[in-house]
């Protein structure tokens, strides 16, 4: 009679279940690093968009810009957060570069 030795199932189990693991920290880090990329990418698309193009507005003694639609667009593609953090970062920082820290938060 022979006797086969094998690995428990439990060391098979620990094996897989650490992999799964892994991959799930490893797609965990991946969106984290797409949630970044997508915050600093629209919080300058809003910066300059506010920057390219903005006109005096001498009653309201501040200006108009297409920085909004920049931001609304930030909503639709990545969500509430990420598109206020960008509105606020970047319509501040285009506020201070422009010469209106007044109008900075």
């Amino acid at each position: 009679m022979k006797l086969y030795i094998s690995k428990p199932k439990s060391v098979l189990y620990k094996k897989n279940l650490k992999l799964s693991l892994g991959m799930v920290l490893l797609m965990y880090s991946r969106e984290k690093v797409r949630k970044i990329v997508l915050t600093a990418l629209f919080t300058a698309l809003v910066a300059v968009a506010t920057m390219s193009f903005s006109l005096y507005v001498p009653q309201t003694r501040g200006y108009f810009n297409i920085g909004e639609t920049m931001v609304y667009t930030a909503a639709i593609v990545a969500g509430p957060f990420i598109s206020s953090f960008a509105g606020g970062v970047g319509s501040m920082i285009a506020d201070i570069l422009l010469g209106y820290p007044l109008y900075a938060p």
